[in-house]
């Protein structure tokens, strides 16, 4: 059974190397994306986040999946990171994570959540659409020089 919980010291070093290998396989960043965002990702740096901007999708003390958001600031959520593994992918993992995400934020009394996508990344896209987000604007030249959609969606209180 997939338990959604908050990152724990005990899956600070698996929710890292889970994210390294999804940033390191992506076709859609650049080295120096990749690299940026992996250091900024590490076991130390994850467990000095708040535990509430840290979301896993644990079975059998096994991380099936991370989202990594931002701390809430004047009622907006940023939604960095939602990171299924491969072989847990298509079994509803990314969607738990996101509907955990969007619950806390409105017990947390958020009104909106957001975050971006690399224009070209269609699963990214799905993935958000299923998840309600409509995309509001393209970002050209933005982080690391590439482009990117801007997404948002209102959070139900």
């Amino acid at each position: 059974m997939v338990m959604i919980q908050f990152l724990e010291p005990k899956f600070a070093i698996a929710t890292a190397r889970l994210l390294e290998q999804a940033i390191l396989e992506s076709p859609f960043y650049s080295d120096w994306a990749k690299s940026e965002e992996i250091a900024g990702l590490t076991a130390e740096k994850l467990l000095a986040m708040p535990p509430q901007n840290i979301f896993l999708a644990v079975e059998a003390s096994t991380v099936l999946g991370v989202l990594v958001s931002s701390s809430e600031e004047a009622g907006l959520l940023w939604l960095s990171w939602v990171v299924v593994s491969p072989a847990a992918r298509g079994h509803g993992i990314a969607g738990m994570l996101i509907d955990a995400f969007h619950t806390s934020a409105a017990a947390r009394g958020v009104h909106k959540t957001w975050c971006d996508s690399r224009v070209g990344n269609a699963a990214s896209a799905r993935m958000l659409e299923k998840a309600g987000y409509t995309v509001i604007t393209t970002f050209k030249k933005h982080w690391y020089g590439l482009d990117y959609l801007i997404w948002e969606r209102l959070v139900d209180s």
